[in-house]
């Protein structure tokens, strides 16, 4: 009886198998402000438009022609359900940390997904249109003669911009009591809701969040724009005192 070599079989398998991982595990697409700008324009029912932040997020400032599905929300998965495989979904949130996790979600649901790189503080950093909303109770927390002031001091200021939503924004909020107690009299702090100081924060270069930012005599000593433990921000306001 003849013994068939079963290798160039198992070779030809292990490439059909390899072949198929690999259209399976196509990267996420980032897409530049205006690129993506360009892919939506004039598209219209034949695309969808989604914006993954929070409903009061989308009800301020979104891309015209945007549908909102929260991804945070318990019903991110199902309300995708509804949508149309067949058609292109384009992404976005703030600054693009949510979209890519919603983009994930929708390719393994099947979806063919453009994500917007930075989120829509890119879209209007780039001078792209927006729809406005009702921003009547967004008023400013601070003024930037008041911002001013605060990070002009001799002491160390350690300024925080934030989000209700943010998930590494509530790990920090857990410790920033204990942080404020340890400097007490020889470091001061400042929680900035990103929304409501957008302006202000766009003025001084932050476009998502968190961002941290300490300043000693008005000069910026040290800078973050993600979450961070308290152990590193102690490191860094001891260096400056």
């Amino acid at each position: 009886m003849k013994i068939l070599n079963k290798t160039p079989f198992r070779a030809a398998i292990g490439i059909v198998m390899m072949s198929l991982v690999g259209a399976c595990a196509q990267p996420l697409e980032n897409m530049e402000a205006h690129a993506f700008s360009k892919a939506i324009e004039g598209k219209g029912s034949s695309i969808t438009l989604l914006d993954v932040r929070t409903p009061e997020e989308y009800q301020r400032q979104r891309i015209a022609g945007a549908i909102n599905f929260n991804v945070a929300s318990p019903d991110f998965k199902s309300k995708i359900q509804t949508l149309d495989t067949l058609k292109p979904v384009y992404v976005y949130c703030l600054s693009g940390g949510r979209s890519s996790k919603a983009a994930k979600k929708l390719k393994k649901a099947g979806f063919t997904v453009f994500n917007l790189k930075g989120g829509i503080s890119a879209w209007k950093t780039a001078g792209l249109p927006i729809k406005e909303g009702n921003r009547g109770e967004l008023d400013p927390e601070i003024t930037i003669e008041q911002y001013t002031y605060a990070t002009g001091l001799a002491k160390p200021t350690l300024v925080q911009f934030y989000a209700p939503w943010c998930g590494p924004c509530k790990k920090m909020k857990a410790f920033w009591p204990n942080l404020q107690s340890e400097f007490m009299g020889t470091a001061q702090f400042l929680q900035l809701d990103f929304e409501k100081n957008e302006p202000l924060a766009r003025h001084f270069g932050v476009t998502n969040v968190p961002w941290l930012i300490l300043y000693k005599n008005g000069e910026k000593v040290w800078e973050a724009n993600k979450g961070t433990s308290k152990d590193e921000l102690s490191k860094q306001i001891k260096e400056h005192l």
